[in-house]
């Protein structure tokens, strides 16, 4: 049988959008989760880009 344990945390992020065109837009994103200290480390830092095209 295996054991399974749930960690409690916190996250905190923000992101800007940019219209480049009429239909296109870029994005970028930062967050940062933190999910206590359990024998070991668990937090994360986080990036995301994108772009997308709007019909």
């Amino acid at each position: 049988m295996r054991a399974s344990e749930n960690l409690d945390g916190w996250q905190v992020g923000g992101g800007v959008e940019y219209a480049v065109t009429d239909h296109i837009s870029a994005r970028a994103e930062y967050r940062y989760s933190d999910f206590g200290n359990n024998g070991g480390q668990f937090d994360r830092h986080q990036t995301l880009v994108g772009v997308s095209y709007n019909f």
